[in-house]
């Protein structure tokens, strides 16, 4: 039994996360800038300490007695932070943290980051040692935080182990309500033909895969791709979502070639200025083609995906309906 610190804990990944580590056994203590539901914590069995990202004090208290930290509290694109409000907590907010850990003597800090620092992903597989290339806010200060990380272990600090997301789905997550909400009318038109593929990976295999990742020895200091390993075309993720709702939706298309044009003139704009320009990346679902190798994760984590997109989807669309929004 271990004592560990969840931060980013209320939210959909840091949730799931809380409730397995308690599951198993371990003492879970969350950090919560307000104090959540009582519910909610009495679900997840741990234990609320108040404290903000961008409050050295509050982190320490945190850690203290810590033996791991999993660090995936972030602003994301989702809720529209400013550029210095998500370098505030992003990348400030991750170094606070790792001073913390590194006064109170932790063990290993798990870095929750994105496979979104590659950009918009093309055919050509990708693994860890890709080259990051991030195309928005979001993206570029998770990159610099994953930076930061690695400069702190070269100083000294306590050793990180960095854990790359794909695409994640599953009960508490509202990043696909807007699509699932788009199939509930007669049409949708996808842009182009949907044969790009995506990696979607369920939140629980995401789950075993971070505390893989704090447990493994030998992880700490490595970066490990978390994503499901399966390769699906765009066309069939729709059908399959359009088929959850109940196949009412008639599936079409648009022609590609707009979209794809402004999209690179977004990253131009981007990639010079770090100005994001208005729905830059609300079409990138069509565009991009993600190709996420978990080999890595596979051989030294002895990471394996359960949960494949057929058995996974009822579960979101079954919480998006409880929650009365579909």
């Amino acid at each position: 039994m271990k004592q560990v610190l969840v931060t980013g804990a209320t939210g959909f990944v840091g949730s799931h996360l809380a409730e397995r580590l308690a599951a198993e056994g371990d003492r879970v203590r969350v950090l919560v800038r307000s104090e959540p539901a009582p519910s909610l914590l009495e679900q997840q069995g741990v234990q609320p300490i108040s404290g903000d990202l961008r409050d050295s004090e509050s982190l320490r208290r945190a850690v203290a007695g810590c033996e791991v930290v999993y660090h995936v509290a972030a602003l994301t694109t989702r809720q529209h932070p400013s550029s210095r409000d998500a370098e505030a907590v992003n990348v400030d907010g991750t170094r606070h943290l790792l001073e913390a850990c590194r006064s109170a003597g932790v063990g290993r800090v798990v870095h929750v980051s994105t496979a979104g620092v590659y950009g918009t992903l093309k055919a050509v597989e990708v693994d860890e040692e890709t080259p990051p290339a991030p195309n928005t806010v979001y993206r570029a200060t998770k990159l610099r935080a994953e930076q930061a990380c690695r400069e702190q272990e070269r100083r000294g600090g306590t050793p990180v182990t960095i854990a790359r997301l794909g695409s994640v789905y599953g009960p508490r997550s509202r990043n696909w309500l807007g699509l699932v909400g788009a199939l509930c009318g007669p049409s949708f038109r996808m842009v182009g033909e949907g044969e790009n593929h995506l990696d979607l990976v369920h939140v629980s295999d995401v789950a075993e895969g971070l505390v893989r990742c704090g447990r493994t020895p030998g992880a700490g200091g490595r970066t490990y791709l978390i994503a499901s390993g399966e390769r699906v075309r765009l066309r069939d993720f729709l059908s399959l979502l359009n088929r959850e709702m109940g196949g009412a939706c008639r599936l079409g298309q648009v022609p590609e070639l707009p979209f794809r044009a402004y999209h690179r003139l977004c990253n131009t704009v981007f990639r010079a200025t770090g100005v994001e320009l208005p729905l830059a990346h609300r079409y990138e679902i069509f565009l991009a083609n993600r190709r996420l190798s978990i080999a890595r994760a596979r051989e030294e984590l002895g990471y394996q995906p359960r949960v494949s997109l057929e058995e996974g989807l009822p579960s979101l669309i079954a919480w998006y309906r409880a929650q009365g929004w579909v």
